[in-house]
């Protein structure tokens, strides 16, 4: 990683490091930039700075219909166990299950 034209490193986990990713991507810029932009705004530790950003992008973009269609709050296994074991792609529900969200 490089910050502010010096090379740095940080310690993400894999999943955080794809999320890294996809916000500087949908904000136009690269990773190294946007951490560059965190380093300037804030004396605190970089990685946890990093880590704050990306959870506060997934709740700004967090919405009650996204929740329903991810399964959030029915009585199924719990989320988490399948974020903790695969950081694949957000879970989707069987059309059946979706159907009686909706």
């Amino acid at each position: 990683m490089t910050v502010d034209g010096h090379r740095t490193s940080m310690s993400l986990e894999p999943v955080m490091w794809d999320a890294l990713r996809d916000a500087a991507r949908r904000e136009g810029m690269t990773a190294n930039a946007l951490v560059s932009q965190l380093a300037e705004r804030s004396p605190r530790t970089l990685t946890s700075d990093v880590r704050a950003f990306i959870a506060g992008c997934y709740r700004a973009a967090a919405t009650e219909a996204g929740h329903s269609a991810a399964g959030h709050g029915l009585e199924l296994p719990l989320t988490v166990d399948r974020f903790m074991t695969d950081p694949g792609p957000s879970p989707t529900l069987p059309a059946e299950r979706l159907a009686s969200v909706r």
